[in-house]
This record gives C-alpha cells, structure tokens and sequence, in this order.
C-alpha cells in the first residue's frame, strides 16, 4: 500500500510537471508577433504548445504585440485547469495624440473620391490549383467608403483636431449654430492592389491601397497640402472577405496623413477665429473736421462713399470707413466664424480684409483693407434725442442691388442683456447689420446691430451709441 502511495504522488507530480498545454493565436490584422516570457515564439495565426515547468517565477507571461497597435498580454500564476486556449482578437490601433497650444481652425471632411475606370485590374486571386485571375474593377468593391467620415473624425478628434463632432460635443455650445470650417480635408484613391491566396483552411489577404490627401483652405479657396500614401494590411481569414481589409488599409492610412508634419504645421500656424484679439490698447484715428450739407440729399450722397458691404461664407453685411488708412467698423456677428470677407466698395472695387479687434457682448468689430486714402465718416459720441431724425446706409437683401437707403427716428432706449441700445423706428433687414447710424451732418451716432422680428412688430431695429463704440473699441481721436 505504501508503495502505491508513493507511485500515485509521483505520478500526479510528473503529471502535473510535464502536461501539455496548447494556446492558439489569432488576430486581425495577421503577422503579429506573440511572446512568451518576453521571447517571441510565433507570429498570429500560431499554435503553441507549453509545458508549466517552462514558467519563470511560477508565472507565465503571453503577448501579442504590432507596431501601431495596442497590446495584450495574459499571465497564467498557477498550472491552468484547461489544456487548451485561444486569443482570438481585432487589434486595435493606436490613434495619434498631437499638441497644440490653441483650438485649432475647424477642420470638415468632404468626401472620398474613386477613379477606377470599368475592368480596371487590381489584384489577383490564387485558389488551391495554384491558378491565378485577375480582380477587376466592376464600380461595385467595397472601400469601406461608408465610414470614411466617421474614421476621420474619430482619429482627428483623438489628436486633438477641432471637427464637428468635437464641436457638438459640447452642451449647449452656441457655436453648433454656425459652423463654418475652415479646411476641407478630400481623399482620392489612385490605386488599389489586392492579392488574395487560396489555402487548405484559410485565406492570405495582401491590401495596399494608394490615396492622395487634399487639403483645400476655404479663406483662400486653394489647395495648401497635397499628401500621397499608402495603407496596408495583411490578414488570414477563413472566410473571403476584403471590405474588412480595405477599411483597415483606409485606417491604416488616415492616421499617418493626420500625424504628418505638415498637416500638423498647416493647423499649428493658422490662427483660428477665437485667437483674434478681442480688443486692442489703444486704437489711435485721425480726427475728422464737422461737415456742412446743404441738402439731405448731398449728405446720403457723400456718406455712401464711405459705405462698404462685407460679403462672407455666411452671407452679407454692412460697415463703413472710420479712418483713412482703410479702418471698417462693423457688426460682430456679420464677420463672426468666416474664414474669408470679401469687401465691395461704392466704386465697385473689392479687397479681401482682415480683422483687427473684436468685441462679441456688444456685437462689435473693426477690420481692415489694404491701402489708405479712404473718405471716412466722423464719429459722434454725444447721446442722440428721442425724435431726432436719424438714416443708415447698407445692402439689406442682394449684393447685387447695392446699397440702399432707410430713414426714420429714435425711438427710446432698451436695455438688452444689461446692454443699452438706442431703439429705432427705422425699417432695416439683417444685411444692413454693420451699417452706420446717421445725423443730419452724415455723422455716426451709432452702428447698426440688429432688428427685432416678431409677431405684429415691424419697423423696429437697434443701434450700439458711438459713445459705447468709442469706449468699448478704446478709440482714441
């Protein structure tokens, strides 16, 4: 009995020594490399068999490692119960994280073009027989196009790029109302190379897939980055299938054009919106001599020089010169989130302008074009009285029509978000936003920030006093 004992006690321990274990390894993509105890053993999809006396530490440590992609691992403390085991896994990608010290412009993707002409050959196939065809362009391969937009969205708002989607995420986010992106990111295919291999018990997928990167800046309507590359993926598979394939060579792709250096400069150096400087010190004007009139008419006539109309992505507004050296005061919210303004003169000229300061609570902006020499209007800070007559200048529908005139008086004062406006019965439309607010001399008592709309009332539109202009803008003359 006692001998019989012991040979059972050695048995088990032998047993429990020398067991076989199998771990069977499989990823997507394929070729990555799987290690035991730091030591690479095989690359996916593998077979391996272990015996616990290999454990270090009595510990056993198994990874599955792919450049660009995140990695697994399992550790086994004691002699596993099971004999067999199985990783069976999509890896997942590692998305770039990028630095930057601002928001960056917004970015929105356009769409993925594909050029193919019918027939055109882009692989081939090999089956068992060793026989090899072609794979042609029907119109009908499957590129993954359906997810090209949310992919790039979701890279570029891991790297810390300013999309859409990273716009709508914010609650309550008053910006969502008029996105207005700054580049357009497009994506051509130009070549697609495909080789699929017939095995025993699976498939070999061989996809590179050749884009080209555009990226059109909407401020100037010209391409400023031209990217060509190329994504790749090889997979094993017991099923055939490529659109899976394709869509990892698409991402495979994407995330190299949203980490290249010259996308991240181009974003990095473009000054977004938000960056402007609300204010600046002191802006310092040339003083303007009072005028006299002899007419209403000779007045509207030399103040209509003096008008512009701005002309952005979002639509029109109005403003005017306030210096001779090109100054153009107008509403905030005629230039806010444009990337290009475009301004039309009286005499038909038109120069692309820059913003110089910028005030949002009290709808406020002042911008600039090239040159000098403009006929500016001269500011009057002191209050207007109720029932003074008062006109503006502006392009309230088309721009085509040019400017227009509309006359009325003031009505009272209104307090708006703790804010004072002069009210106006004045008929004025949206595009007339930005305009001046007129005395009989042709002086601006007030700029034009926006009109009530509502039901029964008419006729009815607001006005920032000069006094606040001046004191808000730090205008100095």
């Amino acid at each position: 009995m006692k001998y019989i004992l012991t040979f059972i006690l050695i048995l088990s321990f032998t047993g429990e020594y020398f067991s076989q274990f199998r771990y069977t390894f499989e990823t997507f993509p394929s070729n990555a490399s799987v290690k035991m105890n730091n030591v690479e053993i095989c690359k996916t999809p593998c077979q391996y068999d272990f015996y616990w006396r290999e454990a270090k530490n009595n510990q056993m440590v198994f990874s599955v490692e792919k450049e660009g992609f995140y990695p697994w691992s399992d550790t086994l403390t004691k002699k596993p119960r099971e004999f067999d085991f199985r990783y069976n896994s999509n890896l997942k990608r590692v998305y770039p994280h990028l630095e930057f010290d601002t928001l960056t412009p917004l970015v929105v993707f356009d769409k993925l073009t594909v050029t193919f002409k019918d027939g055109q050959e882009l692989g081939s196939y090999k089956g068992r027989n060793d026989k090899s065809q072609s794979i042609n362009w029907t119109g009908s391969t499957k590129i993954g196009s359906d997810k090209v937009e949310e992919l790039f969205y979701e890279i570029a708002n891991n790297a810390g790029i300013n999309t859409p989607i990273h716009q709508v995420s914010k609650l309550f986010n008053e910006q969502n109302k008029r996105l207005n992106p700054r580049f357009l990111v497009g994506v051509e295919i130009i070549n697609l190379d495909i080789k699929i291999i017939n095995k025993e018990n699976f498939y070999d997928n061989n996809i590179a897939i050749e884009f080209n990167w555009k990226v059109k800046d909407r401020a100037t309507d010209k391409i400023v980055l031209d990217y060509k590359n190329t994504g790749t993926i090889e997979s094993r598979n017991k099923y055939f299938s490529i659109s899976k394939e394709n869509q990892a060579a698409l991402e495979d792709a994407m995330v190299d054009f949203i980490s290249n250096k010259e996308f991240y400069e181009l974003l990095k150096n473009t000054k977004h919106e938000k960056q402007i400087i609300d204010v600046l010190g002191e802006l310092t004007i040339d003083s303007i001599a009072s005028k006299n009139f002899s007419s209403f008419s000779e007045m509207i006539k030399y103040a209509s020089e003096s008008c512009v109309t701005i002309e952005t992505e979002n639509g029109h507004g109005s403003g005017f010169f306030f210096d001779k050296s090109g100054l153009i005061m107008t509403s905030f919210h005629v230039i806010e989130n444009a990337n290009k303004l475009k301004i039309h003169l009286k005499n038909g000229m038109t120069f692309d302008a820059e913003v110089i300061s910028k005030d949002e609570p009290f709808d406020l902006a002042v911008i600039k074009i090239p040159g000098s020499g403009y006929q500016p209007l001269k500011l009057n800070s002191l209050p207007i009285e109720l029932g003074q007559d008062v006109s503006t200048i502006g392009t309230p529908t088309n721009i085509e029509l040019g400017q227009s005139l509309s006359k009325g008086v003031v009505s009272g004062l209104r307090e708006i978000d703790g804010k004072i406006f002069n009210q106006l019965n004045l008929s004025v439309s949206p595009g007339n936003s930005g305009g001046p607010l007129l005395n009989e001399n042709g002086e601006v008592t007030g700029i034009i920030s926006s009109k009530l709309i509502g039901e029964g009332i008419e006729g009815i539109a607001f006005a920032v006093p000069t006094g606040k202009i001046v004191e808000v803008l730090k205008i100095v003359y």
